[in-house]
């Protein structure tokens, strides 16, 4: 978490860029980071000089001109640009085919930032090998928000206990992060829903975590994973269906699918130079449970197939977000390729 701290100190004492790139898996702080800048950069003008853009739907040149838009009765101007395909390997839009120039405006804006405005891309996904991810390192920053490591969960639990007045025991605590996946994208709707179920009361016990906390989809990804990992695609593709019936982003479920498989293929690897479970753990340093789970799980696959279903899953989820394959479907089609 300490490249978050930085950032939100280099806010507080005004050492802003003109241009930024906030990549990563954890959604939920690069959603904090956009709000403390939010914050320091338009305390008083935001509906004038904010402005948030889908990358998907927008042309570079669209961009650039907007970012060359002076603030109104303001220092600052803020522009967002969210999921922008120009970072991904592959995508919408080639780099390399700008039949109308704007791609080019764009690598050109970024050599010269206009420095009254202050022009962040929010992705999950780079590819650092990019022109334009180049072209943001040289003249801004760019961040990996990656998900946090267990000690840093803890210790982010333990300050919202103290800031919210309450007492969360060892075990409870330990049942709470072991429940919730995603980083703090997973555990922080789970705190909140803990925070209202105990009111007033102080202690919050491990039965409360229990009661009331969501069962992560990681764990119910295991199931889908079992089943996959027993050839049997009808349970996999019911227990996703049974997912998207409970609400959960399909997004979500494509980014926990693709984990299992790279935790199955690191494990392989490791097992493969001597460690068992508890070394594996410490040296990837994930937590004891789905180590377990994928040292029974990757037996069923060979290392050319761990490589080849992320590699195809890295396409489906190109093809998912650019509008050329729904997420089901695609998923079917994928599982049922793996049947053969």
């Amino acid at each position: 978490m300490l490249y978050y701290e930085r950032l939100v100190n280099s806010l507080k004492r005004g050492v802003i860029s003109a241009v930024y790139l906030f990549y990563g898996e954890e959604y939920y702080l690069r959603e904090q980071a956009i709000e403390k800048f939010k914050e320091y950069l338009l305390p008083q003008s935001a509906d004038f000089n904010f402005d948030v853009l889908n990358g998907e739907d927008i042309t570079p040149g669209q961009v650039v001109s907007l970012a060359n838009t002076p603030p109104f009765m303001a220092e600052k101007r803020l522009v967002i640009v969210k999921n922008p395909s120009w970072f991904a390997s592959s995508g919408r839009r080639n780099e390399n085919e700008d039949a109308d120039g704007s791609f080019k405006q764009l690598i050109d804006y970024l050599q010269s930032p206009l420095a009254t405005t202050c022009l962040i891309f929010n992705t999950e996904t780079v590819d650092r090998r990019k022109k334009i991810f180049k072209a943001v390192e040289k003249v801004g920053q760019v961040i990996n928000f990656v998900q946090l490591k267990p000690a840093e969960m803890a210790k982010w639990l333990d300050e919202q206990a103290r800031s919210s007045g309450k007492k969360l025991d060892r075990l409870a605590k330990e049942q709470l992060l072991t429940s919730t996946t995603s980083g703090l994208t997973g555990l922080v709707p789970e705190w909140n829903k803990l925070v209202t179920y105990t009111g007033d009361r102080e202690e919050i016990t491990v039965d409360d975590v229990n009661e009331i906390v969501h069962r992560s989809v990681e764990y119910k990804i295991f199931d889908v994973l079992d089943a996959i990992g027993a050839r049997q695609y009808d349970t996999a593709l019911a227990a996703i269906r049974e997912l998207l019936a409970n609400k959960e982003p399909p997004q979500v479920i494509m980014t926990m699918v693709a984990r299992q498989f790279r935790l199955m293929l690191q494990v392989k690897e490791l097992v493969a130079a001597g460690l068992v479970a508890v070394d594996i753990a410490r040296k990837i340093n994930e937590k004891p449970y789905p180590v377990k789970k994928a040292l029974k799980m990757e037996k069923n696959f060979n290392h050319k197939q761990l490589i080849n279903a992320l590699i195809q899953l890295a396409q489906l989820d190109v093809d998912i977000k650019t509008g050329r394959r729904e997420f089901y479907p695609g998923l079917e089609g994928l599982l049922l390729e793996m049947a053969k």
